[in-house]
Order: C-alpha cells, then structure tokens, then sequence
C-alpha cells in the first residue's frame, strides 16, 4: 500500500494471511513371476497412503502511514527443515536428489507478520512486528 500523497493516511486496515499445505504419499509393492514350461504367471500387490495437511493464518492490524512513503506486510511460519538424498519417481522415470533441503510448514506452527515501510528517499524500516 502506497501513500503518495502530502499527508498521514490515518488509521489504514492491513491484513494478510497465509496458507500452508503438505502432501506425503508413498507406495509400497511386491511381485513375484512365475514360469512353468509355457505357463507364465505374475503377482502383485501394492499398499500406498496419502495424507495432506494444511493450515491457514489471518491477521489485520491498523496502522498509519507516513506521507509519501509504501507499506508492505511480510509473514514468516515456523517449518520443519529435512535434508537428505530423495527418490522421485515421476510416470515412469525415477530421479535421485542428492543433498537435498525441503521445507514443510509446521502443522501448528506459529507465524509472525513484520510491517515494514519504505519512505521517498528509499530508507527502510520495520514498523512493527506481531
């Protein structure tokens, strides 16, 4: 939000929200071939899970805005960081991530919005933080 005018824009309603999700799913499986003569035979089985989980945060502060100058609000959640090597397998092609760093938002987890401002002169600074 921007305030280019001459004076303070009194008492302006910011608001944001945040949304996270996460979806897991893996399958695991088993088959077995058997020939006898010409008599071919093949059993499978496979047992898989998916579970999703999200989450969504809003908030809305007033706040004034000093002449000339542009405000924005920044969230920021609490994750849960994993690193390691993954295996995906996309259709029918398998990929391996070596050294690989993934994010998963927390189910729970708290997050924090900063409201900061830059004035005409291209000076920043935080106004507040909840």
């Amino acid at each position: 939000m921007t305030n280019s005018s001459g004076k303070v824009q009194g008492s302006t309603t910011i608001g944001g929200s945040t949304a996270h999700g996460v979806d897991s799913s893996f399958t695991v499986g088993t088959e077995v071939t058997v020939e006898y003569g010409p008599i071919a035979g093949t059993i499978s089985a496979a047992w898989g899970k998916t579970v999703s989980t999200s989450t969504t945060v809003s908030q809305e502060i007033a706040a004034d805005i000093p002449a000339h100058t542009t405000v924005w609000l920044e969230a920021t959640s609490d994750v849960t960081r994993v690193t390691g090597d993954f295996t995906v397998t996309i259709g029918a092609t398998t990929y391996l991530l070596k050294d690989t760093t993934l994010d998963f938002p927390q189910n729970g987890g708290k997050t924090a919005y900063t409201l900061r401002s830059e004035d005409a002169a291209g000076h920043v600074a935080t106004l507040r933080t909840f």
